[in-house]
């Protein structure tokens, strides 16, 4: 309901002073829209989950750095909208164990894997937790490019990919050669819908 409430009222001033988001490969949202999901995103501005949430129907629960929630108003407003803190310098069990609770219940997962914003543009590496979480819980991960960083009056283009075939490696032990393995196909999509696409508009 606050997720619903917050979207309603912020929404105005973000098409006001951003833009609407333009969309490519908006018919796939709907291949998410019921079951556990995993949205996959590189990161490049603070805006980026403002930019998920108004492409995505459905409410997304997002993996935020834990520094986030050191201000005690501003860790209710994040809990109170989905997200959840990730200490990005260790292998924090409590953040994974919350990512595996959001999809056992068939909710959405939002995971900016690279752990941080990186404002040269480019797709930089990705951490391990998405493909272990993956994984351990078989959902359905679905890529999206954030293509340009938005500011005043500039407004967001995103590119959403079709669910990688995880298949052949949801059937196999888990190992790190299969996480590395997972997360270089993740990587090479990801990039390819950042880089693949015109952006003018």
């Amino acid at each position: 309901m606050f997720y619903k409430f917050m979207r309603a009222i912020g929404r105005p001033f973000f098409y006001l002073f951003i833009g609407r988001t333009k969309i490519i490969g908006k018919e796939n949202i709907a291949l998410i829209d019921e079951g556990s999901a995993i949205i996959c995103a590189n990161h490049m501005s603070n805006w980026d989950p403002v930019i998920l949430g108004d492409t995505f129907p459905r409410p997304i629960n997002f993996m935020a750095k834990k520094a986030l929630f050191k201000n005690k108003l501003m860790a209710k407003f994040m809990y109170a909208g989905g997200a959840f803190p990730v200490d990005r310098d260790t292998n924090d069990i409590a953040a994974i164990k919350q990512a595996l609770k959001i999809l056992k219940s068939e909710e959405i997962l939002g995971i900016f894997p690279e752990g941080q914003r990186n404002r040269d543009g480019y797709v930089h590496k990705f951490k391990d937790g998405l493909p272990l979480i993956a994984h351990k819980t078989k959902a359905t991960v679905l890529p999206v490019g954030i293509k340009r960083r938005v500011g005043l009056f500039k407004r967001p283009i995103v590119e959403i990919g079709k669910p990688v075939d995880f298949s052949e490696f949801y059937s196999q032990k888990a190992t790190s050669d299969i996480y590395n393995q997972m997360n270089d196909i993740l990587h090479r999509e990801v990039s390819r819908l950042v880089y693949g696409e015109e952006i003018n508009g």
